[in-house]
Parts: structure tokens; sequence; C-alpha cells
């Protein structure tokens, strides 16, 4: 009985260290930009965006386009694409999908079934960006608060967000979100970055570097993390590749006057984020400018416009109250908040909590 007894306590410990981490569930998209039906994925994706604000992380996989990278195509091959759009969910399978990269029409049930569970893994991530050499370093913190009994790896990937180009399936100029540019770890199943096996309470970090090329927005670019298993040395989907938390950082350039980049100008994060009552973006100009700003949801439907105006060189900052355009209250969840600085685009994400 007493064994029994302590059996239920050590259980209940676990969970309850185990809950005190937020899953985020991870999301690879396969797309293209000559995939008619992909549209239609990306409508899909908003929304869950908005049913699940900060806590789906979405990783956009290029294929053959001019945004397709080494690292798509080998994981487009292990992860069993069949046609397009399709997505991985944490790369697990789920019986009614049949396949690990599933059809648009499973993605829904699919992450409301990753968000109940919990994770046994914390992850912070910490870029930051010299403005002169456009370096980029990401340091990855990580604590296991619950045993892992299995091989885990760390994957690092480098996205760029509001990417302006043609897409089938769409008229006019079309806006491509969270797409894949570089893998920042040396193997597409992640770094072996600590043993086969972990205890509640390990920690382990690494750091990353990579330079940004020239035409690369790093304004609009984010970082993303994520711990997923890792079963023999030539990994089989079937065998195991769950991913177990995911976490990710926007970039954006510092704001030193000697790191701001040939622009001028320079863009920081939206804080507080999550935001209850009012949130803040600042921007700092070298030179005089003209500066528009309004928010949308994750729909792209404009809900209050917060700037058009001409602004002098120094520091600024806009606000949103969490309110449209007639001061009503918005609903809880993500939206993006838009600055534009003589024409060119800045794209934030802010939570309303």
């Amino acid at each position: 009985m007493k064994k029994q007894i302590f059996t239920l306590l050590l259980s209940s410990a676990l969970l309850s260290t185990q809950a005190q981490v937020t899953r985020k569930v991870l999301m690879e998209e396969y797309t293209g930009t000559w995939c008619p039906n992909c549209p239609d994925g990306h409508d899909t994706i908003k929304k869950l965006l908005l049913d699940h604000p900060g806590r789906l992380v979405v990783v956009g996989m290029h294929n053959n386009d001019a945004y397709t990278i080494p690292y798509e195509t080998a994981m487009e091959t292990a992860m069993q694409v069949t046609g397009f759009p399709r997505a991985t969910i944490d790369r697990d399978s789920f019986p009614t999908a049949n396949f690990f990269a599933m059809s648009r029409w499973f993605w829904t049930d699919a992450v409301a079934d990753r968000l109940n569970l919990t994770s046994p893994v914390e992850i912070k991530l910490t870029p930051s960006l010299n403005g002169s050499t456009r370096l980029l370093t990401v340091k990855v913190d990580y604590t296991f608060k619950a045993a892992v009994n299995e091989e885990t790896r760390l994957t690092c990937v480098l996205l760029e967000d509001s990417i302006l180009a043609a897409q089938a399936g769409a008229t006019g100029t079309y806006v491509h979100k969270d797409v894949s540019r570089a893998l920042l770890s040396a193997d597409n199943w992640g770094d072996a970055n600590n043993p086969s096996s972990v205890s509640a309470n390990q920690s382990f970090s690494k750091t990353y570097t990579y330079t940004l090329p020239a035409t690369w927005n790093a304004n609009n670019m984010t970082v993303v993390a994520f711990i997923n298993k890792k079963i023999g040395a030539t990994p089989v989907i079937s065998q195991g590749t769950e991913v177990l938390n995911a976490e990710e950082a926007f970039i954006g350039f510092p704001t030193a006057t000697s790191d701001v980049i040939e622009n001028q100008f320079s863009v920081g994060e939206c804080y507080p984020n999550p935001s209850t009552q009012l949130t803040a973006l600042d921007f700092t100009l070298d030179k005089d400018a003209d500066v528009k700003a309004y928010v949308t949801d994750m729909r792209g439907a404009v809900i209050k416009k917060l700037s058009d105006s001409k602004r002098s060189a120094g520091k600024h900052s806009i606000y949103w109250a969490g309110t449209d355009q007639h001061s009503n209250r918005m609903n809880a969840g993500m939206y993006l908040i838009h600055l534009s600085i003589n024409g060119n685009a800045y794209t934030r994400k802010v939570v309303l909590e």
C-alpha cells in the first residue's frame, strides 16, 4: 500500500512539473508558389493562429520554387509528403489522417489534439544581430522539466515573413508568411546537444551564428527552435520523430546608432506582449520619413489605423489599445501590427489577452 501511495505521489509530482511548461505546437507546412490550392491552406493556418494565440509555431517549407532550401527537400522525403498543401503537426501521426504529412482537412483537429498534451521541455531563445556585419547569433537554452528516456535533438530554423511574390490560385501581390530560409542546425534531424536520455531539471545550451544575405529583410525575420525525438542513426518517421516543444522569437535590428542599417532606421518589438490593455512598438529614424502603421487580424482584415504621417529623425513609438477604429474592444487573440517606413514594410505579432 505504501508503495502504491509513493508511486501516485511521484506521478502527481511529475505531471505537476510538466504542466508548468507551455506546449507550443510545431506546424511544418509544405507549400509552393506554384500550388493553386495552397492559398486555401494558408487561410486555414491564419484561422489556427487566431484560434490559438501564441501556441502555434508555423514553418513554411517551400517546394520547387525560389524559396526552396535543401532542408525542405530532405524533410519532404522523410515526412512522406504526397501532395500540396500538406503539413506535419509536431511530426506525429494521427490515425484519421493516415499520413504524417496530412492534408488541410485534418490540421485543425491535429493541432487541438497536440495542444492538450503537456511538454517535458522548456525552450528560451535569445537572438541578437549586428546591424553592420549582419551576423546573427542565436542562443538556445532549454531545460527538461521531466525525464525523457529517449534520444532527443535540437533543431533551429531561420524564417522570413511578409515576402511579396506571385502565388498560383491568388490574384495580385501575395504575402508569403513564415518562409523557411536557412537551417542553422548541422543535421536535418537536429543537433545531438544532449545525452541519449535526460533526467528532470537537466539544462542545455547551444549557440548558432549565421550571416544574413543582404537581400533578406532582417526586420521581418524570426528564428524557430524545437526539441524532437530521433531514434537510430537514420531516423524512420514511423519509429518516432515526435516534437516535444517549439519556440520562436523575432530577430530585428539593434537600436544602437552605430548598428543601424543602410535604410537608416530600426524597428523593435511590441511590448508588453502578450498585452491586456496597451502595447507599444518602438522605432528609430536617422532621417525624416513617412510612417504608416495599422493593425490587422490574422486573416488580413484591417482593424485600426495607427499612423499616417511624416516623422522626424529620432526615437518614436506607436501604440495600440486593443480596440478597432470605433474604439470597440477586440476579442482576445493574435493580431499583426504593420509598420511602413518610406515604403519599407515590417510586421510584428502581438497577442491580446
